[in-house]
C-alpha cells in the first residue's frame, strides 16, 4: 500500500514539474515586446536579459555565438524596469526580442532614458550571424543622433510578421543606469513637446530669477545677491547637465567637456552655495572657525574644477557628496544660529535647503522603484529646486529688511524730513493723476490699433486664402526648399508630372528628383549641383533647364526651373516653380537655320548650348530620339573643352573621378593661363533634309582612328563611368567626321 501511494505522489510531482516547465516555456515567449501602431509607452527593462563584461572583451560575435551555443556566458533576467549597477569599469549587454504580428511594416522608436551613457551600440540579429549596427552615446556628437533629442533614441523599423532579437552593448565612465523604453513616433514626439513646455517653464524661472537678483547687486551693492544670482545660475547648469539639455544646446561638439559635465557643475553648484551661506549667515563674525572649514571646502571644489579632465570620474563625485554632507550639517548650524541673532532669517533658509533635499531624495527613490513614478516625482527635483530658490529669496529679502528696519529705527527723523514728505506726497497725487489721463489717452490709442490689427487679420487671411488657391490650382509644380536644398512643401502639380505625391517630396534633397542617366558620374546632376552652389552664394534669382525623374518609368521630364530666396519670419527659405518646357511655337515655321557659337570651358555652358542648338530638331523628329541625340552632342561638346582645351587626357581623367577630385582638377585648370583663352566653336545648320553640327576646340588634337575602330568597346567592357561620348555620337549620328588633327568634328543626321 506504501508503494501505491510513493508511486502516485512521484507521478504527481512529475506532472507538477511539467506543468511548471511548460509555464516558463509560455513566460520565456511572453517576455518580449509586441509591436502595434496605437501601443502605449512600453518599459523593455521587465522583458530583457542582461550580461557583466567585466573586462570589456567580447564582441557581438561571441555574444552571438555563445548565445546559440548556450555555454559560457551567464545571462540574467531583469526584474525592474530599470538596471542600476552605480559605478563601473565593466561594459554591459542587454538582449530582447521584438514582434510584429500584423501583416503591415511597423516604425517604432527605442528610448535610452539616461542621457549619461558614453558608448551605446545597438545590434539587431538578421540572420544567423549577421546583424544591423547602430551607435549612439555621448562619446559622439550630437548631431548624429536619430533624434535631436536629449535622451538617446534609435528609430527602428519591424519588418511584417517577424520577430527580431536586439543586442544593445553600454559602455561608461559614470554611474550605469539602463532605462528603455519602446515608443510609437507619434507618442514619443508628444512626450518630447511636452517635456520641452516643462524644461522651458523651469529654465525660463531660473533665468528669471537669476536676472532679477544680478538687479538686485546692481542697485543695491549687495554680495549677497551676487552669490545668490551665481547659485541659480550654477544649480540651473548642473540640473541642465542631468537632463542632458546642456550638451543638446550648449556644447553639442564638445564630447570631452560632456563626460565630465555634471561633476563640474556640481562642485560650480557647491561653490557658489557655499559662499552664499557664509555671506547670509555672516560666518566671518558669527562662527570663524566654520567659515575657515568652508574655504578650504571651496578651495577643494575649485581644485576639482580645475583638474576636471585629470581627475578619476568617481573622485570628483566623492568630493561633491562631501560638501553635500556639510550643506546638511550647515542647516543645523543655522538653527544655532537663530537663537543668537533673532533677526536672522533662518526659517526660510532651512526650509529652503530641506524642500531641495526632498525633491533630489524623491527622484531618487523614484529612479531606484521605491515610489510610483508620476507627475510629481518625476519632477521633483525641479519643483524642490523652484521652492528652494523662492525661499532662499524670501530668507535674503526678510534678512535685508531686518537690517533696513534696524537702520531706520536708529534714525532721528525731522519735521522738515515729513514737512518735505507731506510736499512729495502732493507732488506725487498731481503725478498721479497726470498719469492717469495719460493711461486713458494710451488705452484708447491701443483700443484704435486692436481694432486695426484685427481688420489687417482678415485681410491676411482672405490673402492666404487666395494663395492656397492660387498654388494648389496651378499646373506648374510649386514648391518650398530650406537653405538645404530639401523640400519642404510641394503642390499637388508633382504627381501630374513626375507621378509622385506631395508627401512623400517632402524632407527629400533637390538634387534626388533629378535624372542621373547611365553614367558613373551624373554630368546633369553635377551640373545642377555647380548652379545651386553658385545660387546658395549669390542668393540671385536664377532659371534653368533640366530633367527630371519620372516615377515608374525611365525616361526623364525635361523642366524650367525658377528659384528666388525669401525671408520668412527671420528664416531663409526658397521658392522655386518647375514649369514643363514647351516646344517654341515658331518651330513649325522654321525652314533652315544656321548659327555659329563660341563658348568658354565651363560644362554649365555646354549644357545650355546642347538645349539651344537641338530645339528646332522637334519638327523633323520624335522628342525621345531628340533627347538622346541632345545627350550624346553635349558628351561631344563637354570632349571639345576638357580632352580639347583643357587638354586632360582620359588616363588622367579615370584617376581624378577614382580619386573623387574630378572637378576641382578642372576648376584648376580652367583658371590656368595656359588654357583658359580657350574657345569652343560650334556651327549648326538645319534644313528639311538634315542637321549638321561643326565642333572644333584649340586643344592638340587626338588618334581618333583608333577611337573610332573600337576603342570605344573596351571602354564598355571596362565599365567605366566616361569615355563613351563618341560611341553615343556615333550610333546616334549618320555621319561622324574628324579633321586629320583631331581637333573637329562633323556630325550629320539625315532625317529620311
Amino acid at each position: 500500500m506504501s508503494r501505491v501511494r510513493f508511486f502516485i505522489l512521484f507521478q504527481l510531482l512529475c506532472i507538477f514539474a511539467g506543468i511548471e516547465y511548460a509555464l516558463a516555456d509560455v513566460t520565456v515567449l511572453q517576455r518580449k515586446i509586441y509591436l502595434n501602431d496605437s501601443m502605449d509607452k512600453y518599459s523593455v527593462g521587465l522583458i530583457l536579459d542582461y550580461l557583466e563584461d567585466k573586462d570589456n572583451s567580447l564582441k557581438i560575435e561571441d555574444i552571438i555565438n555563445n548565445a546559440n551555443e548556450n555555454k559560457e556566458l551567464k545571462w540574467k533576467k531583469s526584474e525592474s524596469k530599470t538596471l542600476e549597477f552605480g559605478f563601473t569599469s565593466s561594459s554591459y549587454w542587454v538582449r530582447f526580442v521584438a514582434a510584429n504580428s500584423y501583416k503591415k511594416e511597423i516604425n517604432w522608436a527605442l528610448e535610452v532614458d539616461y542621457p549619461h551613457i558614453n558608448s551605446i551600440e545597438l545590434y539587431k540579429l538578421t540572420g544567423k550571424s549577421h546583424f544591423e549596427m547602430k551607435r549612439a552615446g555621448n562619446s559622439l556628437p550630437f548631431k548624429e543622433r536619430d533624434l535631436f533629442y536629449r535622451n538617446f533614441v534609435f528609430n527602428l523599423t519591424q519588418r511584417p510578421e517577424t520577430q527580431s532579437t536586439y543586442y544593445m552593448r553600454f559602455t561608461t565612465v559614470g554611474s550605469m543606469d539602463i532605462s528603455l523604453w519602446a515608443w510609437t513616433p507619434a507618442l514619443l514626439l508628444r512626450k518630447i513637446n511636452d517635456e520641452s513646455i516643462l524644461f522651458g517653464m523651469y529654465y525660463g524661472i531660473l533665468l528669471m530669477a537669476s536676472l532679477y537678483t544680478l538687479l538686485l547687486f546692481f542697485t543695491s551693492r549687495k554680495r549677497a545677491y551676487l552669490y545668490f544670482c551665481m547659485w541659480i545660475i550654477g544649480y540651473g547648469l548642473y540640473q541642465s547637465s542631468i537632463n542632458g539639455l546642456s550638451f543638446q544646446y550648449l556644447w553639442p561638439e564638445s564630447v570631452q567637456f560632456e563626460r565630465i559635465s555634471i561633476p563640474f557643475f556640481i562642485l560650480l553648484a557647491i561653490i557658489c552655495g557655499l559662499q552664499y551661506g557664509r555671506t547670509f549667515l555672516d560666518l566671518k563674525n558669527n562662527l570663524p572657525r566654520e567659515d575657515k572649514f568652508i574655504k578650504s571646502l571651496i578651495f577643494l571644489s575649485a581644485l576639482g574644477m580645475l583638474f576636471v579632465f585629470s581627475f578619476p570620474y568617481p573622485i570628483l563625485v566623492i568630493i561633491a557628496f562631501l560638501n553635500v554632507v556639510y550643506i546638511v550639517r550647515l542647516i543645523f548650524i543655522t538653527r544655532f544660529l537663530k537663537k543668537r541673532n533673532p533677526f536672522l532669517a533662518t526659517r526660510y533658509y532651512v526650509a529652503a535647503w530641506i524642500v531641495l533635499i526632498i525633491g533630489v531624495s524623491a527622484f531618487s527613490l523614484k529612479s531606484s522603484g521605491l515610489l510610483p513614478s508620476n507627475f510629481i516625482t518625476n519632477w521633483s527635483q525641479q519643483i524642490g529646486s523652484l521652492l528652494h530658490i523662492i525661499l532662499l529669496g524670501m530668507a535674503l529679502t526678510e534678512r535685508f529688511n531686518a537690517i533696513n528696519k534696524e537702520k531706520e529705527d536708529a534714525q532721528i527723523k525731522a519735521i522738515d524730513v515729513l514737512t518735505a514728505a507731506a510736499l512729495q506726497k502732493d507732488e506725487f497725487l498731481e503725478q498721479t493723476t497726470r498719469k492717469n489721463i495719460e493711461i486713458e489717452n494710451l488705452n484708447t490709442e491701443l483700443k484704435k490699433n486692436i481694432r486695426d490689427l484685427n481688420t489687417a487679420k482678415e485681410k491676411i487671411a482672405i490673402s492666404e486664402e487666395k494663395y492656397r488657391i492660387l498654388v494648389e490650382g496651378s499646373n506648374d509644380v510649386i514648391f518650398s526648399l530650406d537653405e538645404n536644398f530639401k523640400f519642404l512643401t510641394v503642390n499637388n502639380a508633382v504627381i501630374t508630372h513626375l507621378n509622385i505625391k506631395p508627401e512623400e517630396v517632402i524632407s527629400k534633397y533637390f538634387l534626388d528628383l533629378i535624372h542621373e542617366g547611365s553614367e558613373r558620374v551624373s554630368v546633369s546632376k553635377l551640373l545642377v549641383q555647380e548652379k545651386l552652389e553658385s545660387f546658395a552664394v549669390d542668393k540671385n534669382p536664377m532659371s534653368f533647364k533640366t530633367d527630371f525623374k519620372v516615377s515608374f518609368t525611365s525616361e526623364p521630364k525635361e523642366m524650367r526651373v525658377y528659384l528666388e530666396y525669401v525671408n520668412i519670419e527671420g528664416r531663409n527659405e526658397i521658392i522655386g516653380k518647375a514649369t514643363r518646357v514647351e516646344d517654341d511655337l515658331l518651330i513649325k515655321y522654321v525652314e533652315s537655320e544656321k548659327q555659329h557659337l563660341t563658348i568658354e570651358n565651363y560644362f554649365i555652358t555646354a549644357e545650355d548650348i546642347s538645349h539651344r542648338i537641338t530645339r528646332s530638331l522637334a519638327k523633323y523628329m520624335d522628342h525621345k530620339k531628340v533627347y538622346i541625340l541632345r545627350i550624346a552632342l553635349r558628351e561631344i561638346i563637354i570632349n571639345a573643352i576638357e580632352h580639347g582645351n583643357l587638354n586632360i587626357s582620359f588616363d588622367e581623367k579615370s584617376q581624378l573621378i577614382d580619386n573623387d577630385n574630378y572637378f576641382v582638377f578642372v576648376a584648376e585648370r580652367q583658371q590656368d593661363s595656359k588654357y583658359r583663352d580657350r574657345r569652343v566653336q560650334i556651327e549648326y545648320s538645319i534644313d528639311p533634309r538634315k542637321v549638321l553640327y561643326q565642333i572644333t576646340d584649340e586643344g592638340d588634337g587626338f588618334d581618333h582612328k583608333k577611337i573610332l575602330t573600337g576603342e570605344s568597346v573596351n571602354v564598355n567592357k571596362k565599365m567605366l563611368g566616361h569615355g563613351r561620348g563618341i560611341a553615343m555620337a556615333k550610333n546616334c549620328f549618320d555621319e561622324l567626321n574628324y579633321n586629320g588633327k583631331g581637333n573637329q568634328v562633323i556630325l550629320i543626321k539625315y532625317f529620311n
